[in-house]
């Protein structure tokens, strides 16, 4: 039992080191599109399998509050016009987990009643409502997206070097990693 503790602990410090060579082997092309994108991804994936093993659901909302997640941050952070109400890059990221941990909280209080497909399909339909309202909700989310934000220093500027972004994904995959491996261990996460 110790052995095979050892292996998988072996194992992820080899992924991760691995991992932290990638920006030095791979173009930043394929570091910033590919690899950022696969590693946040993966968190999305980690939770939905946390979540349908652990919880025996299976949600699809996870994406959608990614996506509330990002446009607070966006609005918290953006200054138009000189506007005095715009906040530090990390205020605006603290602000922005806090409103899509609310969000997060009203849907899940709405969905908790269902079960089964019913479950997965209800919160299918939360995030096609938070794609089509920020779609449509311009003053919020811009005819594009949101440009020319602030970003904490710790991301750095990712256009021009995306070594950063992607070290900061790293960190946070491997956070998120054995923060759920360990949940999945504690009484939490047997019952």
């Amino acid at each position: 039992m110790i052995a095979q503790g050892r292996t998988a602990w072996l194992t992820l410090a080899a992924v991760v080191l691995v991992a932290a060579l990638a920006p030095f082997v791979f173009s930043e092309f394929f570091v910033s599109v590919i690899l950022t994108k696969a590693l946040w991804l993966g968190v999305a994936a980690a939770s939905l399998t946390f979540l349908s093993a652990y919880g025996g659901m299976v949600s699809l909302a996870q994406v959608g509050i990614y996506g509330v997640s990002g446009m607070a941050f966006a609005n918290l952070v953006l200054a138009d016009g000189g506007n005095a109400a715009a906040l530090s890059p990390w205020l605006a990221a603290l602000g922005a987990l806090v409103i899509a941990t609310a969000v997060g909280l009203g849907f899940g209080a709405i969905a908790s009643r269902s079960e089964g497909i019913y479950f997965l399909m209800i919160t299918l339909a939360f995030s096609v409502l938070i794609f089509y309202f920020f779609s449509q909700v311009t003053s919020l989310s811009g005819f594009g997206g949101v440009n020319n934000l602030d970003l904490p220093g710790l991301v750095g500027e990712p256009v021009q070097d995306p070594a950063p972004l992607y070290y900061t994904t790293l960190v946070v995959s491997v956070l998120v990693f054995v923060g759920l491996r360990y949940a999945s261990r504690t009484p939490f996460g047997l019952a």
